[in-house]
């Protein structure tokens, strides 16, 4: 293979060869060393959509670097042969490791066009070694290009090839680049970047950013909306960043509904909600990551009758206090803690003596169930009064709390306890406002309470209850009901 090139010193005396390739050919003769970052496969995906995809594909050159090969050992090889040197005069040089030739020409116009630098073309005669090049910067492309499962179409790239000497600097030199190239760069931030595309309407219709990213469209449309004078809570998390909160934000939402079942006049409203929320509790999350705040926007949308939880989740375990917290992390954290909640099992029911025969047998018929499946579905039971913490907290709230956290009620309706009732009308209500069926609760009664047919209030006497004289009768009904909850029978 063939490469014909520009050469010239660089700066600071580096021979470098810069021009166009092909994806393909870069590709076949250049390799990776371990320095590199590892290959992200999200990274790889966005690369190979911006290729396939962008009406305005540019790249910056790729930058790689090849040792020009020569063993000093051999029979007949010149002692005081310098590749380097030999090119900058003009010579030919042919490696007597793997024999690449590299030729030069040479013009001082190019079209009628005087330059002071006498040009040099270098001819590059590769005789189909794979992998001679290595990677200083752009590996990442290069290797979305090798790993795409799709066939991209070939592109013409610019790259830049630095040369070095078979000696104890080159390894040493390209390192120092690759730093060079990757921390002293100053980039240009999310929000300025996003002003340029967002607040340009001029240069960017709507239509015309909708068809290329239509999360910055969406950002658009919250953006204009955005008062953040009447948001004085959650001000500090928008300072110098209100696209890039909207724009995250509008990723997230867009991840799991269309553009069109967005609404931005009700998101801007629940970030007005959740400003008053913060209220009492500003002070605390005055250094909090804006990902909470994303976070906190997502669940409300997306789960509301949950976001209390979510919201006392972050107070309780102090996420407030990270600085640094992904928001995708961060809610899917949070999904794992409530995919838990479903294996817990809220128990209400007075607890006394009368009652703690019933309590036995419950808790066995739980123990029962773990020890016989044999399953990761983990189920207790959870009393109330065994509930301890460590900070003050309204009785109600926290019984509310348990309540929305756990996906399976147990009421038991006998000696007409109105706190029993309040909890099941509690999650009746919850269900209602959820479009969910009452089927997370099993209701339970003993029949030797007084008058037990009183007890069953007039809404609920046409929901299925468990009727029990002995709990010993209880135990074989119960038990059925909850393993059909959770899918075991």
């Amino acid at each position: 293979m063939k490469f014909v090139w520009l050469l010239e010193r660089s700066m600071w005396g580096i021979i470098s060869i810069r021009w166009y390739a092909l994806f393909s050919d870069l590709s076949k003769i250049s390799i990776s060393r371990k320095y590199q970052r590892e290959l992200q496969e999200k990274h790889k995906k966005e690369i190979a959509d911006f290729i396939k995809n962008d009406e305005y594909k540019f790249f910056p050159e790729v930058i790689l670097w090849y040792t020009l090969q020569y063993n000093y050992q051999k029979k007949n090889a010149k002692s005081w042969l310098n590749p380097i040197q030999i090119i900058l005069d003009w010579w030919t040089f042919i490696s007597n490791v793997n024999w690449v030739k590299i030729t030069l020409k040479s013009y001082k116009s190019i079209k009628g066009i005087k330059t002071d630098i006498n040009t040099k073309i270098v001819i590059i005669d590769t005789k189909n070694n794979k992998n001679i090049f290595s990677r200083i910067d752009w590996n990442h492309r290069l290797s979305a290009y090798e790993k795409s499962d799709w066939k991209m179409v070939d592109l013409n790239i610019p790259f830049s090839l630095v040369l070095f000497n078979n000696d104890l600097e080159w390894d040493k030199t390209q390192k120092i680049i690759f730093n060079n190239i990757n921390s002293k760069v100053v980039p240009l931030t999310s929000e300025e970047n996003l002003k340029n595309i967002i607040d340009n309407d001029s240069w960017f219709l709507d239509n015309e950013l909708k068809k290329l990213w239509d999360e910055y469209l969406f950002t658009r449309k919250l953006l204009d909306t955005l008062n953040l004078k009447v948001c004085s809570n959650i001000q500090h998390f928008f300072k110098n960043k209100e696209r890039t909160i909207l724009k995250e934000l509008s990723i997230l939402l867009l991840k799991e509904k269309s553009f069109e079942e967005l609404d931005s006049n009700l998101i801007i409203e629940i970030i007005n909600n959740i400003n008053a929320k913060l209220l009492d509790k500003n002070e605390l999350f005055d250094g909090s990551s804006y990902s909470i705040l994303i976070a906190l926007i997502y669940f409300y949308i997306n789960w509301e009758y949950k976001f209390n939880i979510f919201y006392r989740w972050i107070i309780n375990n102090h996420i407030y206090s990270l600085k640094k917290i992904n928001h995708y992390d961060l809610v899917e954290i949070f999904k794992k803690v409530m995919e838990a909640k479903k294996k817990e099992i809220f128990l209400s029911m007075p607890f006394n003596d009368t009652t703690k025969e019933t309590y036995e047998i419950i808790k066995q018929i739980v123990d029962d169930i773990n020890r016989e499946e044999k399953l990761n579905i983990r189920l207790r039971e959870i009393r109330l009064d065994n509930f301890e913490k460590w900070y003050s907290y309204a009785i109600n709230e926290e019984i509310y709390t348990l309540i929305e956290s756990s996906w399976l009620l147990i009421a038991d309706l006998s000696w007409w306890n109105i706190n029993v009732y309040n909890e099941l009308w509690y999650l009746m209500w919850l269900n209602k406002w959820n479009n969910i069926s009452n089927n997370n609760f099993i209701l339970i009664c003993n029949n030797k309470s007084w008058d037990s047919n009183k007890n069953i209030w007039f809404n609920i006497k046409n929901i299925k209850q468990y009727r029990f004289d002995s709990v010993l009768s209880l135990k074989n009904d119960l038990k059925n009901a909850i393993k059909k909850y959770y899918g075991l029978i």
